[in-house]
């Protein structure tokens, strides 16, 4: 790819171009061309070939919810963008075993650019944001492995992402600290300052 076509990708914005999945549960491969000039892409496919998994594969990748990838059975996903660059997230150890805890436990990202130039990536947490037992914010569910609770008067088994699902008004908190309650108010207690004068 030419400096000038990088240029004009770039003051365009980088936009996702192709979305590529292989081995989706053990069988289903995908290649979807996202259709810039339209605006709209239809994925048309039989119920349960992975459509909505597709879809939500690539809004994880976007809102950065890692976690998604470690409970989804694939070989290799790839996100190419207009610019050149190319995404590569593929599973570490068995099918839908999180193999290693932290952020990206199992993945493995590689980042190629327009010049097959690759970096392995992964995604660094939040230095804002304070890592806590899950058992802190949802005191109804015991702990039963490094990636599985129990709901104390169900019974229900959840993995790590299933709780942050499911009870998401509680898990907000997980990310919410003394630190950066309190940089809030600070915040707001300089913008009440800087409109009075």
């Amino acid at each position: 790819m030419n400096t000038v076509s990088t240029r004009e990708a770039s003051a365009k914005g980088t936009r996702l171009a192709l979305f590529e999945v292989y081995g989706l549960f053990g069988e289903f491969y995908y290649k979807i061309p996202i259709k810039l000039d339209q605006r709209i892409t239809a994925i048309i496919a039989p119920n349960g070939s992975g459509k909505t998994i597709c879809l939500r594969l690539i809004n994880a990748l976007f809102t950065r919810k890692w976690s998604f990838f470690s409970g989804v059975e694939f070989e290799r996903v790839e996100y190419h963008f207009t610019s050149g660059e190319r995404l590569t997230i593929s599973k570490v150890g068995e099918s839908g075993e999180q193999a290693g805890g932290g952020l990206a436990g199992g993945l493995q990202l590689r980042l190629v650019d327009a010049e097959n130039k690759v970096t392995p990536w992964k995604p660094a947490p939040d230095p804002k944001i304070r890592a806590q037992p899950i058992e802190r914010y949802v005191g109804f569910l015991t702990r039963q492995g490094p990636n599985l609770f129990t709901h104390d008067y169900t019974d229900a088994t959840y993995t790590f992402a299933e709780v942050v699902e499911t009870f998401p008004s509680i898990c907000r908190r997980l990310t919410e600290t003394p630190y950066t309650a309190r940089n809030q108010r600070k915040s707001q207690l300089l913008q009440a300052q800087l409109t009075v004068i």
